[in-house]
């Protein structure tokens, strides 16, 4: 998930980070005819283990850039790695051999620049910042040249405001999660959507378009409830080859939607799945992130006993061809020794076809990582404190602390 500022107002704050509660079973865009797809605990194939050969690091050597909080990470097919940092506004590149490239955008307010970038889009020839709000795509050339911005037009209310939470990019077309937000005598409305739109960010259509009723807070009677802070704009979608999203709407049901340009279901995928209890680790982790968000909540934070069934959601092509990955909240949960992380898959029909292990050293508690396709694996390397203080005698990472940014080619086996 992108980071919040510390000490952001709390008020914008409560409409800008929203969860999911459930949508209805009188959704409108369920058709009669919406395949169903039913998968069981396992799936039809054996799991396939991948192992990690490092290819290249950056952070530690005396010439190394200065990293602060790197939330995205995108490759283009030249083999350069973009590294987005929220913290400074820059997205720092390196060649397919490890050699810096020149740093891209900065913060600011002028042609090119942005004070809340979150993503990163590649487009030919230009990189495509996310801003969060006001929501817009800030375009850089690849010499970092200010190649003008995208602002979404909604015609039919020019006065309201707009979030980004993620976009991407499809056969000239851009798919973008947002929020929508206006003022009224009632206070302030949000609804929450992925919108096509066309090149220029006019609004096209809706692949999903949610009154602000399928919705709860997180933040409620002066409780911050973790139960409630989800958000299926944020690493549960993804735009496939057709130009159809998969989505991963609920946060305690293992399900997947398949949604046209229209707002229209087409395929529900489900999995048979008992999420695991969190540990007490990954609760801590929890909890220390939301008393930084939510700075003036003071112990009124509930932390669930139970992840997500979905953390994140992605669509990537394989060896063998293109599938849907899938985070669970069980990805790092009674793997075998050596594993990383085990991610399911799922093929274009919706079925659960086998399940990949990531034979490697990271721990999900402090480091964060990105299968950017081709073959290869970007590891931020002490990314989160995992839930505790500096001077915490017990800390495990004290000596090891330093943020590193690891390449990692993928050599995998059946």
């Amino acid at each position: 998930m992108f980071p919040q500022p510390v000490g952001y107002p709390m008020k914008s704050l409560i409409f800008m980070v929203v969860g999911l509660a459930m949508i209805l079973a009188t959704d409108p865009g369920r058709a009669a005819d919406t395949v169903q797809v039913a998968n069981g605990v396992r799936p039809t194939q054996t799991i396939r283990n991948w192992h990690l050969k490092e290819q290249w690091r950056i952070g530690k050597g005396s010439e190394d850039p200065l990293l602060g909080f790197v939330v995205d990470v995108t490759v283009d097919t030249a083999g350069n790695t973009y590294l987005l940092d929220y913290q400074l506004q820059e997205t720092t590149v390196v060649g397919p051999s490890g050699k810096l490239l020149p740093t891209l955008g900065r913060r600011g307010e002028g042609p090119g620049e942005t004070t809340m970038a979150s993503g990163l889009l590649l487009g030919p020839g230009r990189l495509g910042l996310l801003n969060r709000f006001p929501a817009k795509i800030v375009w850089l050339d690849l010499k970092g040249d200010p190649a003008g911005n995208t602002t979404l037009v909604l015609e039919d209310d020019p006065d309201a405001i707009l979030g980004c939470w993620d976009g991407r990019l499809w056969s000239g077309r851009i798919i973008w999660a947002l929020t929508i937000s206006s003022f009224g005598e009632n206070g302030v409305t949000s609804t929450y959507h992925l919108a096509d739109c066309e090149p220029d960010g006019r609004v096209a259509g809706f692949y999903l378009d949610l009154p602000e009723d399928h919705y709860t807070h997180g933040y409620l009677d002066d409780v911050v409830d973790e139960s409630k802070y989800f958000n299926p704009l944020e690493d549960r979608w993804d735009v496939a080859p057709d130009g159809h999203v998969w989505i991963a709407p609920h946060r305690d049901q293992y399900l997947l939607e398949v949604r046209d340009p229209d707002g229209r279901i087409l395929m529900e995928s489900r999995r048979d799945y008992d999420p695991p209890n969190r540990t007490a680790q990954q609760k801590q982790k929890i909890r220390r992130s939301l008393e930084k968000q939510w700075t003036d909540a003071g112990e009124n934070i509930i932390v669930g006993d139970r992840a997500p069934c979905i953390e994140k959601l992605w669509i990537m092509d394989n060896p063998w061809g293109t599938e849907i990955w899938v985070e669970s909240g069980a990805a790092h949960s009674d793997l075998p020794p050596g594993v990383m992380v085990r991610y399911d898959l799922f093929d274009l029909d919706g079925i659960f076809t086998h399940q990949v292990d990531i034979v490697g050293d990271g721990d999900p508690l402090f480091d964060t990582w990105y299968l950017v396709g081709d073959n290869r694996l970007i590891m931020v390397r002490n990314a989160s404190s995992g839930g505790f203080d500096e001077d915490d005698p017990n800390h495990p990472r004290t000596d090891d602390n330093e943020l590193e940014v690891i390449s990692f080619g993928i050599v995998w086996e059946e």
